[in-house]
């Protein structure tokens, strides 16, 4: 939210003095910033709703039931309609009328602000120290405090990997221990595992649809953010300025590890997958046709369109991301340095 009024004053401020690329720099870092917002609330918002789905489910259970059981319904939903189970922030911040709303008018309020008390002082054109320091302060702290976001979505990408890997090892203990002499539990075990991975998929299918836009979005803006930082770096480092160059060396890192957690996490999602593929490949001949057919199905099904978390199916951390990656960063460092020698 702070970052959002600093870069709207910065637009405002650009596009009063015709300062394009000001303008067009505050306005792309401002859309990025804005969709990790949405990115919190829509999901605050999702849980919210579904939430309040369960609550009035309760209140509409009959009366034909034990009465401690109808006690016990009548309560939890009474406990949801004080102390709903959201996510933090998710009671107080999610994305509805009334939010989109209070964050316009915060946004313009503090801009209007801002943008009146400089030109009420005659400093809109040389603005302080201190608000310049207070802005590095802030970008600084949002960019480290960020860096959460891509280690909860770590997290979950690992657990996505855990199950998956759990189906794995069960269709290779399937594979090894095959015999018609206990082919109709091999059957059952088979046909668990298969029903688990659907279940999977479909929860990997969901958490795409509700993240995978701010995700994206994150991503793209790591990968700006490290372009830029890594030239302020090599520019400082070659002025000698040890100071800036230690601070800017710090935020590269932590920039770098952000997409470090993308990237890894999607691996082990990646290679997980491609074990139950392996294995389902593997599956004998012997069983049930139906059963056999599922699982050749769900083969080819997993070969044409993984169940990976977005983006992992384009970015994991393999070899040729790393070359790709550090073939793009030095081509565009190399790009701003022509830049800025041509200024000179």
């Amino acid at each position: 939210m702070i970052s959002c009024v600093v870069f709207s004053f910065f637009f405002s401020t650009g596009t009063r003095d015709g300062k394009y690329g000001q303008c067009l720099g505050s306005i792309t870092v401002l859309g990025i910033i804005a969709s990790r917002i949405h990115f919190l609330i829509h999901s605050g918002l999702r849980v919210d709703s579904n939430v309040g789905k369960v609550r009035k489910e309760l209140l509409q259970i009959p009366d034909c039931f034990d009465s401690l059981d109808l006690f016990r319904v009548k309560l939890l939903a009474l406990k949801i309609s004080f102390d709903p189970p959201a996510a933090a922030p998710g009671f107080y911040f999610k994305l509805n009328r009334r939010a989109v709303t209070g964050i316009v008018a915060a946004i313009s309020t503090c801009s209007g602000v801002l943008f009146g008390e400089l030109i009420k002082n005659g400093a809109a054109n040389n603005p302080s120290t201190f608000g310049i320091l207070t802005t590095i302060l802030v970008w600084n702290t949002a960019t480290v405090f960020h860096n959460a976001i891509c280690i909860w979505y770590n997290f979950i990408q690992h657990l996505y990997a855990s199950y998956f890997l759990v189906v794995a090892l069960e269709l290779k203990e399937i594979n090894a221990k095959w015999s018609t002499l206990v082919k109709q539990d091999l059957e059952k075990n088979l046909n668990a595992c298969l029903q688990v991975f659907s279940i999977l998929e479909e929860l990997v299918l969901t958490f795409n649809q509700d993240f995978s836009v701010g995700i994206i979005s994150d991503i793209g803006y790591s990968f700006i953010s490290s372009i830029v930082f890594s030239f302020f770096f090599c520019t400082l480092a070659r002025d000698g300025k040890s100071e800036q160059c230690f601070g800017m060396g710090f935020l590269l890192f932590v920039i770098a590890s952000r997409i470090y957690y993308f990237a890894e996490g999607g691996l082990r999602v990646y290679l997980n997958v491609g074990a139950v593929r392996k294995e389902l490949l593997l599956v004998k001949d012997g069983f049930d046709s139906h059963t056999l057919f599922k699982a050749k199905l769900l083969a080819l099904k997993i070969s044409l369109d993984p169940p990976l978390i977005a983006p992992g199916f384009y970015f994991k951390l393999d070899r040729r991301a790393v070359s790709g990656i550090v073939a793009a960063l030095s081509t565009y460092i190399l790009i701003l340095f022509q830049f800025r020698q041509d200024e000179i």
